[in-house]
């Protein structure tokens, strides 16, 4: 990958060239990748005392991650999903907490010790049940 500058009122920034993301991930997960690097040219301005340029790019970052909190929160596929979610865990005897935008597997039945999944995005929420339904309900 190539380097370019990008000169910015009178600052010079070296950025990488960026590829293509995976198609596989959401908008909103696209949005997250984004603001992530947002946030890392802004701790590269303040580095470099522009910090106007810094708040800015702060600023943006936020939005883009308020933006992709909406787009998550606002899909019907992603209603869909948390529903089938939901009742897949209902079936596995699992409790399901959702705290933002993660979630929490709780199990206490039919284990000796309580087996718990926290800060899971929906798509690991989903592998960690799909698992325990092909290893039966007795978990192993």
């Amino acid at each position: 990958m190539k380097e370019d500058n990008v000169a910015i009122t009178g600052a010079c920034f070296h950025t990488c060239a960026v590829g293509r993301m995976p198609r596989h991930l959401s908008d909103a997960d696209r949005l997250r990748n984004r603001a992530k690097r947002l946030l890392q040219l802004a701790a590269r301005a303040r580095d470099e005392s522009r910090y106007d340029y810094a708040t800015l790019l702060k600023r943006l970052a936020a939005e883009a991650f308020d933006h992709a909190k909406e787009i998550e929160n606002n899909s019907e596929a992603f209603g869909l999903r948390k529903e089938r979610l939901r009742a897949l865990a209902h079936r596995l005897l699992f409790y399901v907490e959702r705290t933002e935008q993660r979630f929490t597997l709780t199990r206490i039945a039919d284990v000796l010790k309580p087996v718990r999944h926290e800060a899971l995005t929906i798509e690991q929420a989903e592998d960690v049940l799909r698992t325990w339904k092909l290893r039966g309900f007795h978990g192993g």
